[in-house]
């Protein structure tokens, strides 16, 4: 079961929306959307660090999940956002996609203690949001699953940066 309760699939709805207003408004590609939703989960990663005994096995587990939740979701019929317009590596910066991370990390934070939601349904939340955006390459064929699976994997690297980063910037 991808979801535990009525509000961990309500707030990744609202956060799906959100996404697909700055992708459609702004035009944000691919890339630029990875860079917005990696810090995001890795401040989620942050935030449960101190709840596991090794933190490396949670990124496993981490990594593990998206995998799998991507792989489901290229199975399904119709894909889970609209095509992105552009897939091109982000070779300029762009303060749109740190808007979009800021308002997916305000709204994740603020929905979590709203509806007295555990920190792991947040998790859960964001792995599925992720997975939804590592999928659509797949579909747009522009990636191929492998691709897909090398850049997932690639995240047992970059996760622990992002999480040594959101907590030097708590300090």
């Amino acid at each position: 079961m991808e979801f535990h309760t009525e509000r961990e699939e309500t707030l990744y709805t609202t956060l799906q929306q959100v996404l697909q207003n700055h992708m459609v408004i702004h035009g944000l590609g691919y890339h630029h959307t990875l860079a917005a939703c990696v810090p995001v989960l890795g401040y989620v990663l942050y935030i449960m660090r101190d709840a596991w005994e090794d933190p490396m096995a949670l990124i496993a587990q981490t990594v593990t999940e998206v995998k799998q939740r991507t792989h489901t979701r290229v199975l399904r019929t119709h894909p889970p956002l609209p095509t992105f317009p552009d897939y091109t590596p982000a070779t300029m910066a762009s303060s749109q996609y740190q808007e979009l991370g800021t308002a997916l990390a305000m709204l994740l934070t603020t929905s979590g203690l709203e509806y007295d939601l555990a920190v792991d349904a947040t998790w859960r939340v964001m792995l599925s949001l992720l997975a939804d955006v590592l999928a659509m390459p797949i579909y747009d064929a522009v990636q191929t699953p492998e691709e897909i699976d090398g850049y997932i994997d690639s995240l047992h690297a970059q996760l622990p940066a992002v999480i040594d980063m959101w907590a030097e910037e708590q300090e």
